[in-house]
């Protein structure tokens, strides 16, 4: 089965997972929590919206949100909220919680795998 980004059931996988692996199926639109440390690798192309609150006065961009150095971002200069763009393939973790969303103009689920030590096997 396929879980609703940390949350509920929602349907089964395309692909089986492998044992121990997690695979997040995600609404656009519908905020969900993501903890600390907890490592999403997109196997689908996903724009990621989450708050401009995940950074302390002068905290570097690479110290909160941690990624491979072509991951896309876009830090409007107005509002509460950023956008990391991820590629199918690509892992990126966050060194604080949140609650982020998944942004599109489709209603179609973005798929992640999700990996972390509080992740239940």
């Amino acid at each position: 089965m396929a879980l609703c980004m940390f949350g509920l059931f929602k349907k089964k996988s395309e692909a089986p997972a492998q044992a121990g692996e997690k695979i997040a199926h995600q609404p656009p639109g519908q905020i969900f929590p993501w903890p600390q440390g907890t490592v999403l690798t997109a196997l689908d192309e996903a724009t990621i919206a989450l708050p401009m609150a995940l950074f302390g006065k002068d905290e570097p961009i690479g110290s909160v949100v941690l990624g491979p150095p072509d991951i896309q971002m876009n830090i409007p200069k107005t509002g509460d909220t950023f956008f990391i763009r991820v590629q199918p393939g690509m892992s990126v973790s966050l060194a604080k919680s949140c609650q982020a969303r998944v942004v599109a103009d489709d209603e179609q689920p973005r798929r992640f795998k999700i990996s972390g030590s509080h992740v239940a096997a």
